[in-house]
């Protein structure tokens, strides 16, 4: 009676499991049967071993993100961030723009420049973000 409660339950679980006999990757549209159920085990095994093969691959690590200094003033300005070049140029030779000299050139991370904008943009409340809209909009009605 134990048995047969566990093949039922079984059943339901194992529906739709690729059938080995054609290896075809169809499903299969029959109920799994007791006669059935070696086939069905064989088929988890395969599964559960490419599935552990899998997980034991190494993983390649992470390299960080190198950009020259064109490569980050293009990257920040792709961001949303206005940038002009030569505000970039002072920023970075005042030591305000994470660097790093490599052959007498600089190099940028991407994940320091990601961190450093993020520090470098400040919250504002919905009365601020009004004011601003509204002194650019006076500002370029005076220029018209």
């Amino acid at each position: 009676m134990h048995t047969l409660t566990f093949v039922k339950k079984l059943t339901v679980h194992l529906q739709g499991i690729v059938d080995l006999k054609t290896s075809k990757k169809r499903k299969m549209n029959t109920i799994l049967t007791f006669d059935r159920l070696p086939i069905a085990v064989a088929q988890i095994g395969e599964q559960l071993n490419r599935i552990e093969l899998y997980l034991k691959k190494p993983l390649e690590p992470v390299r960080p993100q190198r950009l020259d200094s064109n490569g980050v003033l293009n990257y920040i300005n792709e961001s949303g961030y206005v940038y002009s070049t030569s505000k970039f140029q002072k920023d970075t030779a005042a030591g305000k723009i994470p660097c790093k000299k490599f052959n007498n050139r600089l190099v940028f991370d991407k994940c320091e420049i990601d961190n450093w904008l993020e520090s470098q943009t400040k919250a504002v409340g919905q009365s601020a973000a009004a004011m601003t809209l509204a002194a650019d909009a006076n500002r370029k009605l005076r220029r018209s």
